[in-house]
């Protein structure tokens, strides 16, 4: 059923102040459940539960329980849909999921006890309310929008209103149902120009609940006693005040913690899933530079390709170009005696070769290039360049939960070594590394590790390395290395590697990276054998 027609189901069931809703809503909630994932189900289902002022028994009872398990391609799938919802209190609620048994339904059995309070106010709590970016208003084409949708789906009201001026009814009208009609007339033209607005953030909804909001109205109820009493009232409210704030703020800080920790199990479930949420809220936290257009993304395209072919289209180019350079037979151009491109000359203009850019068919990048021209020595500037980058992503990734107070050291120390071990080995299969060098890269790498348990700066990272299983980077850049010098003894003649190795042999950089310990000491089949092998 189509998301539409299930939120106009359930819009049609009256809401008394006892009301229960349970079922397979087919709706994943996500973090709200302690569900690893959401559907647009669920995400219309949220909506849906804070309009009216809802609330999801299994987000306080069961969270993270699976309601639903099935499998696919010998893999388990499992799921919270089967949900109750309500909007009343209750009283010693129990919430149990048979997960053990057997009744040949993918779905299990649930069941929900409480104590049904019979002195229980009528009085249903107001819907929350209703917000809009009404700045948007200010700008011309949104006003417009705004005041033509309206004008538009305001002529039924119109022609009421004037029916009952120029014949006034017998009997008075109904002016309780004029106001609402004009009111959803305005809410609807206000969603179809500028949208509808949460009433409160997302990090708020996961972990606000009925017994935040009951703390909050007694701080409210106890603060306006406080303003409305004379003399000696005053003292006894404002103690009362200030024992609901210290209680509500303790409440608060329970919530965000029984939240947090719902958040890290669902993480350490799947490893796979908890890459791909490190991932989207580093993108969250990284400044994303793009072009735009007042007229849309289709206009931005057309001009920056307009723009483009303007720069490419070689205007600037001098009328009068000198002739082409003469052919040789030889089959290697660079190679010739009368040939401008020196080797001084290009060795120079390798080390302008920007870093970090895409390469060609050949798969050769700049950082390849650099170490034949200045014999290894490009590590000094990766070091330098790969320090700050390399801290602001573990210092992303310990703001996350990477961090003692965060997720387990076994979750943290796999994300550790597939986001940020990896920088530590760019550039080191082919950069001829110093002492000092490997000093300066396990201090990077111990620091990185201490803020994961959130050691001083003096403590000892050996037995936490034990337990990520981690060498040490001058183990892991003479295995690079290795890796790299094998390889390239198995490419192509024509490969630009392979000529540039020949004709600056006493230049190249594989002379001095072949003499490390661990290629040295390999065996001569190994060393012959192709890695494809």
């Amino acid at each position: 059923m189509p998301t539409y027609d299930v939120l106009h189901v359930l819009s049609s069931i009256p809401l008394t102040h006892d009301t229960i809703l349970c079922g397979d809503f087919n709706a994943r909630l996500g973090s709200v459940t302690g569900d690893y994932a959401s559907n647009s189900h669920g995400l219309a289902l949220c909506s849906w539960i804070e309009e009216r002022s809802l609330s999801v028994v299994n987000a306080d009872l069961a969270p993270c329980i699976p309601t639903y398990i099935s499998f696919c391609n010998n893999y388990e799938i499992s799921s919270i849909i089967d949900l109750f919802i309500t909007n009343m209190p209750l009283i010693n609620p129990s919430l149990h999921i048979a997960t053990d048994l057997s009744l040949g339904s993918d779905h299990h059995l649930l069941s929900l006890s409480f104590t049904y309070d019979l002195q229980h106010s009528t009085n249903m709590l107001p819907p929350l309310r209703k917000t809009w970016n009404l700045l948007r208003l200010n700008e011309p084409d949104v006003h417009a929008l705004y005041a033509h949708t309206f004008n538009q789906n305001s002529t039924s009201l119109l022609s009421t209103l004037q029916d009952i001026v120029q014949n006034p009814p017998l009997t008075r009208p109904n002016i309780d149902a004029i106001t609402d009609e004009f009111n959803s007339l305005i809410y609807d033209s206000l969603n179809s120009s500028i949208g509808h607005r949460p009433s409160r953030p997302n990090h708020w909804k996961s972990f606000w609940n009925v017994a935040l909001q009951t703390a909050a109205d007694r701080r409210n109820q106890c603060y306006k006693k406080w303003r409305l009493a004379i003399g000696i009232d005053k003292v006894v409210w404002w103690t009362k005040h200030k024992h609901a704030q210290a209680e509500f703020q303790s409440q608060v800080q329970q919530a965000k913690r029984q939240s947090w920790h719902v958040f890290c199990q669902s993480m350490e479930r799947d490893f796979s899933k908890a890459t791909s949420k490190i991932k989207q809220l580093k993108r969250c936290r990284q400044p994303q530079h793009t072009f735009q257009h007042d007229d849309g993304p289709a206009v931005a395209a057309a001009t920056m390709c307009d723009y483009l072919a303007t720069v490419y289209s070689g205007h600037i180019l001098p009328a009068t170009r000198p002739p082409a350079p003469m052919t040789t037979c030889n089959s290697v151009p660079f190679a010739s005696d009368d040939s401008p491109f020196t080797s001084p000359i290009v060795e120079e203009f390798m080390q302008f070769m920007p870093n970090r850019k895409a390469p060609g068919p050949d798969h050769i990048r700049a950082e390849m290039l650099k170490p034949f021209a200045g014999n290894g020595h490009m590590f000094q500037s990766i070091a330098t360049h790969r320090r700050s980058g390399t801290l602001a992503t573990m210092a992303t990734l310990n703001s996350v939960g990477a961090c003692r107070s965060g997720f387990s050291l076994l979750l943290s120390s796999r994300l550790y070594k597939t986001f940020v071990h990896p920088k530590f080995e760019y550039g080191l299969a082919i950069s001829t590394l110093l002492k000092q060098d490997i000093k300066v890269l396990e201090s990077i790498q111990d620091k990185c590790l201490r803020m994961i348990v959130g050691g001083h700066v003096t403590s000892s990272t050996i037995v936490l390395k034990h337990i990520c299983n981690l060498p040490s980077m001058k183990f892991r850049a003479d295995a690079l290395m290795a890796k790299f010098c094998i390889r390239s003894r198995f490419l192509p003649a024509q490969c630009l590697l392979s000529l540039l190795h020949h004709h600056h042999t006493v230049y190249s950089s594989l002379v001095s990276l072949g003499k490390t310990h661990l290629l040295s000491n390999l065996p001569p089949t190994l060393k012959l054998r192709s890695p494809s092998a």
